[in-house]
């Protein structure tokens, strides 16, 4: 089922990528902020060698995310690839979008 999901995922994600890069070549953040499970995003971060942040909604516990976002990166690994990028994206940035009183542990 996972690898379903992170399938239509990278799928969104590599349509996106060019676009998001020419983008953020063009801007030039600081740092890049993206969905969890999101691809284009990590995409530009490591190209653009800035850090990146998910955006993080806790709505319960996020057991599955992290291996749904490791197989999101390794079905966009094309993607990396016709940028010229080999091996996974940098590493997240610590980051919190939620009031403290919802923190998990």
């Amino acid at each position: 089922m996972l690898t379903a999901i992170s399938g239509v995922f990278a799928e969104i994600s590599d349509r996106m990528a060019d676009r998001t890069v020419e983008v953020a070549r063009s801007w030039q953040p600081d740092v890049v902020v993206h969905t969890p499970i999101g691809g284009a995003g990590p995409l530009a971060a490591t190209l653009l060698s800035v850090p990146r942040s998910a955006a993080w909604v806790r709505v319960g516990t996020w057991g599955g995310l992290t291996h749904l976002t490791e197989l999101v990166f390794r079905a966009m690994r094309p993607a990396f690839e016709r940028h010229g990028l080999s091996g996974e994206p940098t590493a997240l940035s610590p980051s919190s979008t939620h009031p403290p009183e919802h923190a998990g542990p």
